[in-house]
């Protein structure tokens, strides 16, 4: 049988990671002997793989701190973004929630058009979000009202005002 050239490059690629690995345990395996004899047993060699070993672990360890120190800059420089995207979700789902819920028959409830945006009042950033939703009456009318949602930008607190106006 022939086999194709395919599943040749995967057996190659499967040996040569394997070696690696088992090569890589084998230095774990030849390190822990090593650091468990007394250092005057130990030849120039050993003591330069000892070396070696512990060089490349406290660099390994070294680039893990930068990682961990670049990651919260990252985290830190991205939290006011992700705190308002929370706040706009918070405010959204208040608003959609609270007015399905005024509604004699909620299942019946419309989103018809929404706005948003950020407003400053008295020195502070107010995220609103205004939605026009309908819903049926028990005569199955249609009627509009309106609800306004606000959010202050940097603390999670919703607040909301009811505009309902009625239109046929």
């Amino acid at each position: 049988m022939a086999v194709s050239t395919g599943k040749k490059i995967i057996l190659v690629a499967i040996l040569a990671a394997g070696y690696f690995i088992g090569n890589g345990v084998n230095e774990n395996k030849r390190y822990e002997e090593l650091k468990a004899k007394q250092p005057s047993d130990l030849t120039q060699d050993d003591k330069s793989f000892i070396k070696k070993i512990e060089d490349g672990r406290s660099k390994a360890e070294e680039e893990r701190k930068q990682y961990q120190l670049e990651q919260k800059k990252k985290d830190e420089a991205d939290r006011p973004r992700r705190e308002f995207m929370e706040l706009q979700l918070a405010v959204r789902m208040a608003c959609h929630d609270t007015a399905s819920s005024l509604l004699k028959y909620p299942d019946s409830f419309k989103d018809e058009q929404h706005e948003d945006g950020i407003d400053k009042q008295e020195g502070k950033d107010i995220y609103y979000f205004t939605l026009h939703y309908s819903g049926v009456n028990a005569f199955h009318v249609r009627s509009t009202h309106t609800i306004e949602c606000y959010g202050t930008i940097g603390k999670v607190r919703i607040s909301r005002s009811f505009l309902p106006k009625l239109t046929r």
